[in-house]
């Protein structure tokens, strides 16, 4: 299993040692061993130092695009896990192992179409968990370029792709992106 970059982790354990502290007794003992039935993963976009476009081959791995991997129950909307770094199979497998360990119970799992999911899950979980990879179909907004640049496409359709277990069907719901399918 690959380790973050030396920087992200130390972030990662600072902020983690600094929260925990803080965070009210009863939500630790609750997250000692959280049985969750659904989980959403998904990646928050963000750049360390500079965008990727404009990285050299000098700046070091750190530099640039880097990513918040986010493990949701969306019924409690609480977060059993998280972590930073690339949007690569190291990193996907490396979350995988984290929400292993944090999540004893098999559960059913979400995720998007990252391709890096697909191998990690299967590596990780084998065919002990219920997983289904759901891509959703954009259009784009329509309007002055620089006025719709950031804007999030409308989406106008998702498929659900069943990757291993068993996963319910029922449970997908059709997300709404600013009042519009």
């Amino acid at each position: 299993m690959n380790e973050l970059p030396e920087s992200i982790a130390t972030l990662s354990s600072v902020y983690s040692k600094k929260r925990v502290h803080s965070l009210p007794r009863l939500w630790i003992v609750a997250y000692d061993e959280p049985r969750s039935e659904t989980l959403q993963v998904d990646e928050i976009w963000s750049y360390v130092g500079k965008k990727q476009a404009r990285v050299t081959k000098e700046d070091s791995d750190n530099v640039g695009d880097q990513y918040v991997f986010v493990a949701l129950d969306p019924d409690t909307k609480l977060v059993p896990s998280f972590s930073f770094g690339k949007r690569s199979l190291s990193m996907a497998t490396s979350f995988m192992y984290d929400l292993k360990s944090r999540i004893r119970t098999r559960f059913q799992l979400s995720t998007d179409s990252l391709a890096a999911y697909r191998d990690a899950v299967d590596y990780v979980f084998g065919d002990d968990i219920d997983y289904a990879m759901v891509h959703n179909n954009y259009r784009s907004v329509e309007g002055n370029r620089n006025e719709v640049r950031y804007s999030a496409g409308c989406i106008v359709g998702i498929t659900i792709k069943w990757m291993a277990g068993n996963p319910d069907k029922n449970i997908f719901r059709l997300p709404l992106l600013n009042g519009r399918i």
